[in-house]
């Protein structure tokens, strides 16, 4: 068996970091052992991309859930290796009266943030959603968060203990 076989044998691709792909190698310029192992990376390497490339970024399946909130604050935050993709955000106003709602994706390590869409109508703020009392509003969105980011809904006008936001999302593969 080859070194990078040999060395190789014991992992899976839940546990190797690419950077074990560097560490495993070594030679410079290729001498006989050496193309062996190029060789065998290349044959990895062929065989990961025929089972992974096709299904990159796909929906896996049975992971998709709605996620409900009372309030306001962070309603997604992805961990460790996970990638969601949000679909739907439902804003549920139980006041009395009016309710704005506001959307950001947030990076919780240095504070930045970014508005989100909500509401495509030119005349209202882009980033802000009213919420007639009583009733429920659905926005369509295309998002994608990983462990970096977190999605956090602000409610600017009305009670935040009388609303509930509830999100669409499903975990993608990678």
């Amino acid at each position: 068996m080859d070194e990078v076989r040999n060395q190789l044998k014991s992992q899976n691709f839940a546990t190797v970091s690419p950077t074990a792909f560097g560490e495993v190698g070594g030679r410079v310029f290729p001498d006989n052992p050496s193309i062996a192992d190029v060789n065998d990376l290349i044959e990895i390497v062929k065989g990961w991309r025929a089972v992974h490339l096709p299904s990159l970024g796909s929906p896996i399946g049975r992971s998709s859930t709605l996620t409900s909130q009372n309030g306001d604050g962070t309603i997604l935050s992805p961990s460790n290796a996970q990638v969601f993709n949000v679909k739907m955000l439902a804003f549920e106003n139980g006041d009395v009266q009016p309710t704005t709602f506001v959307c950001q994706i947030v990076n919780p390590a240095t504070g930045q943030s970014i508005p989100v869409l909500l509401n495509p109508d030119p005349s209202a703020p882009a980033n802000s959603l009213i919420v007639p009392a009583g009733e429920t509003l659905t926005v369509n969105v295309d998002l994608i968060l990983d462990s970096n980011v977190a999605l956090f809904v602000a409610i600017t006008n009305g009670d935040p203990a009388s609303n509930n936001i509830v999100s669409y999302h499903y975990l993608t593969s990678q």
